[in-house]
């Protein structure tokens, strides 16, 4: 089988889902968690996925030669040679509890989103406990930059593209994400989409193709 090896976030739901596809298909994988890095090795290795993908987002995919950015199911069957329609348990945040001290925060941050991405078509995502999941990740990023970046990009360190992934960045990737009907890290979905399970998150070359 070839090699894969993943850049991923310790706190993105597309890359828990992307480990737990390949664990329960008993595919063998490396990987490195960005966000579980010191702040030099992670500069080190964010470049070395920018420089593989040519994007700040995760999951980053190498799968022998082929590169993907995303969580593609479809895909990974296809360039892994595995069965259509293989069992494997589906992914759920049931065994995460939330920081009741982060309780707050998150509650202020659904208040003040809100109107923004209503305003853009959009809507929170009709799973609660993804949506809990992805806030407190925004406040823990905002407790560590300041601002609250999305938990599935990577800091560039240049301000002005880093400023593309402060939350909701929908009006700085409409077009992607009309595509995929959400957004990257799959907070917010369009105003409607009932069932989110159904989207596909694609990478932004596929979507220029």
């Amino acid at each position: 089988m070839k090699k894969v090896f993943l850049f991923t976030k310790y706190y993105c739901p597309a890359c828990r889902k992307l480990k737990e596809f390949l664990r329960t298909r008993r595919v063998p994988f490396d990987y490195v968690d960005l966000d579980r890095l010191g702040s030099e090795k992670a500069r080190t290795y964010s470049e070395e996925a920018y420089a593989l993908s040519g994007s700040r987002a995760v999951p980053v995919i190498q799968v022998g030669d082929e590169v993907r950015v995303g969580f593609d199911p479809d895909w990974l069957t296809r360039v892994l040679g595995l069965a259509k329609g293989e069992a494997g348990r589906a992914f759920t945040l049931d065994d995460w509890e939330g920081d009741p001290a982060l309780a707050p925060r998150r509650a202020a941050l659904h208040v003040i989103f809100q109107p923004s991405v209503q305003a853009l078509g959009y809507k929170f995502s009709p799973d609660v406990q993804e949506v809990e999941f992805l806030l407190e990740q925004l406040v823990r990023n905002e407790a560590a930059h300041g601002i609250p970046f999305c938990p599935c990009k990577l800091l560039s360190g240049d301000r002005e593209q880093d400023l593309k992934t402060v939350c909701p960045c929908i009006p700085f990737h409409r077009k992607h994400f009309d595509s995929m009907k959400r957004c990257w890290c799959g907070l917010y979905v369009h105003e409607d989409i009932e069932d989110p399970s159904a989207l596909r998150q694609v990478s932004d070359g596929e979507v220029r193709a």
